[in-house]
């Protein structure tokens, strides 16, 4: 009797977050499908005013549009003045940003 390829890839376990695989993901895998439509909806332009909004506040702290939006959608606050540097968040934004060379302020 042939198994259920769903045996072959059992489900997470606790303590895991459900995210996707490192590996590279199949074509056509619903778990991928799911990941990318999550994504596109989380980096979905917001209406004029909030983007306009957020734009100010991001060049006010001396950051980019999409910095300040990695902060938000990371950790779910909006941040009113500079991460302090031990912050998670803003250290990693900034290991990014000097790793592309772009040091834009």
């Amino acid at each position: 009797m042939a198994r259920f390829d769903a045996w072959d890839d059992p489900a997470a376990g606790i303590g895991h977050n459900g995210g996707p695989p490192l590996d590279d993901p199949r074509i056509g895998d619903w778990n991928h499908y799911c990941w990318r439509r999550a994504h596109a909806k989380a980096w979905k332009t917001p209406p004029r005013e909030i983007a306009l909004r957020r734009l100010a506040r991001a060049e006010a702290l001396g950051m980019t549009y999409r910095e300040y939006q990695a902060i938000i959608l990371d950790t779910g606050v909006y941040a009113d003045a500079r991460p302090l540097r031990q912050d998670e968040a803003w250290a990693r934004t900034m290991r990014k940003r000097t790793k592309r060379g772009t040091n834009r302020r």
